[in-house]
């Protein structure tokens, strides 16, 4: 079964250089393939990706989606020591003010810790009109015919 992770980002902590590019990329309906810290081992090919955006003085919240198209492995972070990554094929990067806030993702999913600082964490599934991929999903239709 595909499992949900949550990844993070914080913008006052690493800078995205390409980060405009890559949503342009995929608001052309285009896919666009980045690595990405993730603490946890087990994240698996096609597993679904959530970025979390952090840290930041707006609004904090889900930004972007994508799958998991390499096993964990290890090589130099940010940080600039050895920790485990994931590559990720996003399939969605929203513009930064258009998050899904974290507020509603709380409501719908009280058990998550939607303020980790740990990238890699796993999103218990739910499913029907109430699951993250639905809501999700509706998020993005909105902001593209709204």
């Amino acid at each position: 079964m595909t499992k949900q992770w949550l990844i993070t980002w914080n913008p006052n902590k690493w800078m995205w250089l390409d980060y405009n590019e890559s949503q342009a990329i995929t608001m052309r309906g285009k896919r666009i393939i980045h690595d990405w810290t993730c603490q946890s081992k087990g994240p698996k090919l096609g597993d679904r990706v959530f970025l979390e955006v952090l840290g930041m003085n707006t609004i904090r919240g889900i930004i972007a989606s994508g799958e998991v198209v390499t096993e964990p492995y290890l090589e130099t972070t940010w940080r600039n020591t050895v920790g485990r990554k994931i590559k990720v094929s996003f399939d969605t990067i929203l513009p930064l003010g258009n998050v899904l806030p974290q507020e509603i993702l709380k409501n719908y999913f009280p058990e998550t810790n939607w303020s980790t600082q740990s990238s890699g964490i796993e999103i218990k599934p739910t499913l029907g009109k109430n699951s993250l991929e639905t809501i999700w999903r509706n998020h993005v239709d909105a902001l593209k015919n709204g």
